[in-house]
């Protein structure tokens, strides 16, 4: 930290400073406070989202010191310059040592917005100098101190989760992600449960954040997942698994099945790997975009030409206000592993077509000019990409079910590709050929879970498959809607026997207790003649057809298609009357169809830790990663993967020359 800063904050404090206040709350020395701003929903754009959150939502307990009053107070101190050099770093760095002088409870909420990646920080001599400012009863720690405080919240955050798993009496949803570091070094497996509790409530929860060795095998990722489900004992409370298209996740759910006991799988198995539909709809964009590179070429030069630099981007926006063109929004270059990207440049370059045409005319070194053919193409591609970016933002939710919302979408998606084919435009034919191919590849036989999962949808039921399935399969219709009418009864009838045998456990712990509340019964039958009764009752009895469970409820009639609709609701008041179509979708309902959050659904490329994550150590990489999203799941519903995920700038703990060993956490 510069001396200047030092010296400020030490002489400013001198001069008229109050003992115990706090320079985050200063305005100047010669004003006081009277409004908490942290409070104030008006005023809090220049405070840090950790301080918004603190103040707004942790509620800390009666015998700790408000979080609010440890950063703002009625009497305000020092100079603005002080706030004037302070960035959210330094605000963040504030916050994050003032919570170890308060509870447990109320630290570990703090803990999850500030994340303590930067553990050697509470080192600093600029910072122990800053913090008595902010709270004089912090006692100066060091980077294990801090270590050990997150290793301790870990460690108390994974009982809570595994007691939340424990008293489930659903089934477990599993997706995995593979993450590797900037260098290629080293790799990590991120392993999440999704189910649904007792309350109809849907839940995500990363298991383990693990750091495979190299190479990432088949058996190596296997043995890690094994291990991992063992150690949370949900092995034999699975549903199915959610994976990346990839020759090794096929090769490793095939070792996974051998070690599982297929009993205690759906139907022993036959269903358990389902597909990342996120992955797909990638690979089917990306086909599509490699056949009509040339097509676009030209708007990508155009677009990369005048927003290479300010003075071009200045030209271009002159152009369009002299030809009476509002520029709402920016030009922006794709980047080729995100296809997204792709979507957004040609979308914007329609609105300004006539501005590229007068500046070929003002500048002779812009020779990149898209035809008329070119242009022609670029709209019918925003269209069609269009499409697919909304069903990947779709699918790529992590907070409700999608599950049941992805059979019509993706039967209609394949109608659309169909419908493409008859485009008057050669390259847009030739494109949606080799994206019907990729489409067909994957989906020509829909997971019967997804079918299963819209059958459980008291808005469409069987009616919906019906609807679609003339559309996609035609000659063989009848066979296929046949197959998905007898698996849901195969998967009822297998609750049901589920069910019957808990049943009976239970029957065979009452007899044990009380074998003697049936002896009256069976002595009173001594005054009558049951055996000719029953004689007479078995010539008289009458053959009563019963409709089981799943034909009442499809015979029900289908609730309107309300677009906020919440399935978990319906059930979650329905399962009294359908008992075991109620478990059947507690577990079936909360499978995911996509792997990743929204922040990475369009990338073509891999996922990778930033470089400072990489250099932590991996057991505090794992606590960190881990704890975070235990304890934003507890208290919001869960926590994207972007949030887990971004960071700031770290210190290694985990250098390979060791250089810095001696200032970093270990």
């Amino acid at each position: 930290m510069p001396g200047c800063f030092r010296a400020r904050v030490r002489s400013q404090h001198q001069e008229s400073a109050p003992p115990c206040v706090s320079p985050l709350a200063a305005t100047t020395h010669r004003h006081r406070c009277s409004v908490d701003h942290a409070s104030s929903p008006l005023r809090t754009a220049y405070l840090p989202r950790s301080t918004l959150f603190i103040s707004r939502k942790a509620q800390p307990s009666q015998s700790s010191p408000s979080f609010g009053h440890l950063l703002s107070s009625s009497h305000c101190a020092t100079t603005s310059t002080i706030i004037a050099g302070l960035t959210p770093l330094f605000f963040r760095l504030i916050s994050c040592s003032a919570i170890i002088a308060m509870t447990h409870e109320f630290r570990s909420k703090c803990f999850t917005e500030f994340d303590c990646k930067n553990g050697g920080f509470v080192e600093y001599n600029g910072f122990r100098e800053m913090m008595p400012h902010a709270n004089p009863v912090v006692k100066p720690m060091s980077r294990n101190t801090l270590k050990n405080e997150i290793l301790k919240l870990y460690h108390i955050e994974k009982v809570k989760t595994l007691h939340l798993l424990e008293k489930n009496h659903g089934r477990v949803a599993i997706t995995t992600d593979l993450w590797t570091v900037s260098n290629q070094k080293k790799g990590y497996m991120v392993v999440t449960a999704h189910f649904i509790d007792n309350s109809w409530k849907l839940h995500s929860r990363i298991l383990r954040f693990i750091y495979v060795l190299s190479p990432h095998t088949a058996e190596a990722l296997s043995n890690e997942l094994v291990q991992c489900l063992l150690d949370w004992n949900v092995d034999r409370k699975l549903s199915l698994m959610t994976l990346d298209n990839c020759t090794t996740n096929d090769a490793m759910v095939e070792k996974l099945l051998l070690r599982l006991d297929p009993g205690t799988l759906i139907s022993n198995g036959k269903f358990f790997h389902m597909r990342c539909t996120t992955h797909i709809l990638n690979l089917v964009v990306r086909d599509g975009l490699k056949v009509i590179e040339n097509g676009v070429g030209k708007i990508r030069k155009s677009v990369c030409y005048w927003t290479q630099t300010p003075k071009r981007f200045e030209t271009f926006k002159l152009a369009a206000r002299q030809l009476k063109i509002i520029c709402k929004k920016k030009l922006k270059l794709d980047y080729l592993t995100r296809w997204n990207s792709t979507y957004a440049m040609l979308d914007v370059p329609l609105m300004y077509g006539s501005v590229f045409s007068r500046l070929q005319q003002r500048e002779p070194q812009y020779k990149s000019l898209p035809s008329n053919s070119e242009w022609d193409l670029a709209p019918t591609m925003v269209e069609h990409l269009k499409s697919f970016c909304m069903l990947t933002e779709m699918f790529s939710g992590t907070r409700y079910p999608t599950v049941n919302l992805f059979f019509p979408l993706i039967c209609k998606m394949n109608m659309s590709i169909n419908g493409w084919r008859t485009s008057n435009n050669l390259a847009i034919r030739i494109m949606v050929d080799k994206m019907a191919d990729k489409f067909e590849k994957y989906w020509n036989e829909i997971h019967l879970m997804l079918v299963v999962a819209v059958v459980l949808d008291p808005r469409y039921k069987m009616l919906l498959i019906d609807f679609y399935f003339p559309k996609i399969y035609g000659d063989t219709t009848d066979e296929h809607i046949e197959r998905a009418h007898k698996l849901c009864h195969d998967l009822v009838k297998e609750y049901e026997m589920k069910t019957m045998v808990l049943s009976d456990r239970q029957d065979v712990g009452l007899d044990q207790l009380g074998p003697g509340l049936t002896q009256p019964q069976k002595s009173s039958q001594r005054f009558w003649d049951v055996d000719e009764f029953e004689t007479f009752r078995s010539r008289n009895k009458r053959v009563k057809v019963t409709k089981s469970e799943l034909d009442r409820y499809l015979d029900d009639e289908l609730l309107d298609t309300t677009p906020n609709f919440d399935i978990l609701a319906f059930w979650k008041m329905h399962t009294g009357q359908y008992p075991i179509l109620g478990e059947l979708a507690k577990d079936i309902l909360a499978i995911p169809v996509s792997t990743v959050a929204s922040e990475f659904a369009f990338s073509t490329g891999g996922r990778f830790l930033s470089p400072h994550r990489s250099k932590l150590h991996p057991n505090t990489l794992e606590s960190l990663m881990c704890a975070q999203n235990w304890i934003w799941a507890s208290s919001q519903g869960g926590v994207p993967e972007n949030e887990i995920f971004a960071g700031e700038e770290v210190i290694s703990d985990d250098d390979d020359d060791g250089a810095q060993s001696s200032s970093c956490l270990t």
